[in-house]
């Protein structure tokens, strides 16, 4: 009985603490709504004149110029980082340019389909040069065709392979997926900046490649607002400066919450695995993709087995991942069975760190690594790379 009384006790005493701080909360946020004396959004992007460089295309999703344009994350306003938007002579993230034939008959030519953790011109160097220039500096003959889109997935590699590497006869020697969570959920990723004040994005609600945008004017029928500001070069400098700030209209939210960082992210988390844990809640173990998702998957096989050439399944961990230890989600195993790829699991370049020194591979606010992680994952996948076992028959020139 004294153990149930300590038990009542505690619940009426968090029941009391959430009551009186849900009235709390209440009149302190309303009153500031009213007044409109909330603080900025917690994240805020910007785009210098942006419709220069990111253009609607129907087989890459969009395309990205050789006319750079800045862009900048701003989060508690303060800049987390800036970086350049950029195209090769491609319309791809890579700090080369590269065309079907290949350049150089000795070096080893691997295609690489990616998302913004493979893009990332947020950082000084992504990983696929940095790995291209220890390869260098160890006279290895490797080029890493950077075919990544930022923000997409799956849709987006098969409509690359299928409708631009494949047709245009590239010449290539390996095919390697970098793949972060959800990737693989992804459906046709598209965007446009052309005459647009924010960035316009969407993914099309369908794994036919059929009903796919063809057109800008298709394209605009599924276009949404997704934040980001395109501004001229001096706001830009100004919002850089905390000299500027989007005049948008004040919305409710639980300031204190928001503000001593209650509804932080990491915070959802911990309470997501407690109710899960109390309530013997169990996430849906991944059973199979769907016919059409699938198709796709094969038709990237058929391409691979065709044409000879080994596949490198990469899994990329979030940060959550890597903390939690989770092995590789069970839809990235499946794709590397289904494409016959060798399954490297990039969680393991960060082995060894602690909590503080893994959250230290990352953005304090961002989901993405910083240029620490970035070079840690790069170290990794080129001691891969650099093994007699990787360098055999199944992976060199095929010419």
């Amino acid at each position: 009985m004294a153990e149930l009384s300590r038990k009542k006790k505690f619940c009426f005493s968090l029941f009391a603490t959430l009551f009186f701080y849900l009235i709390f909360e209440l009149v302190i946020s309303t009153f500031l709504y009213a007044k409109n004396l909330f603080s900025p959004p917690v994240d805020l992007w910007f785009l210098e004149n942006s419709g220069k460089t990111v253009q609607f295309d129907p087989i890459r999703g969009y395309k990205l110029t050789s006319l750079p344009s800045r862009f900048a994350k701003v989060s508690f306003g303060k800049v987390e980082y800036v970086g350049t938007f950029r195209g090769n002579s491609q319309g791809f993230p890579d700090r080369d340019d590269f065309f079907p034939p290949h350049g150089d008959s000795k070096k080893t030519r691997i295609a690489v389909f990616g998302d913004s953790f493979s893009a990332a011109q947020y950082l000084q160097k992504n990983w696929l040069d940095q790995v291209e220039d220890a390869a260098r500096q160890k006279s290895i003959p490797l080029e890493l065709l950077n075919f990544s889109v930022d923000g997409a997935g799956l849709a987006n590699w098969w409509s690359i392979l299928t409708r631009l590497v494949q047709p245009e006869h590239y010449q290539i020697d390996g095919i390697l997926f970098a793949v972060y969570p959800g990737d693989l959920r992804r459906t046709f990723s598209i965007a446009e900046h052309r005459g647009y004040q924010h960035h316009m994005f969407a993914r099309v609600p369908s794994w036919d490649p059929n009903q796919w945008p063809k057109t800008l004017d298709q394209a605009r029928l599924y276009l949404k607002q997704r934040g980001g500001y395109i501004l001229s070069s001096e706001n830009f400098e100004k919002a850089l400066q905390g000299k500027w700030r989007p005049d948008t209209k004040p919305y409710w939210r639980p300031f204190i919450a928001t503000e001593s960082g209650i509804l932080a992210k990491e915070t959802f988390v911990i309470v997501k695995k407690w109710i899960k844990k109390w309530f013997h809640i169990s996430t849906p173990s991944f059973s199979s993709f769907e016919p059409e998702r699938r198709e796709l998957i094969e038709q990237i096989s058929r391409f691979s087995e065709t044409n000879n050439l080994p596949v490198f399944v990469v899994r990329i961990p979030s940060q959550q991942e890597l903390l939690e230890k989770s092995p590789p989600p069970d839809d990235v195993v499946h794709f590397a069975k289904m494409l016959n790829a060798n399954l490297i699991d990039g969680s393991e370049a960060f082995v060894g760190l602690d909590k503080k020194e893994i959250q230290a591979q990352f953005f304090k606010y961002d989901g993405h690594w910083n240029q620490s992680g970035s070079d840690r994952f790069a170290a990794f996948i080129f001691r891969i790379f650099n093994t007699s076992a990787c360098w055999d028959q199944s992976l060199g020139p095929r010419r």
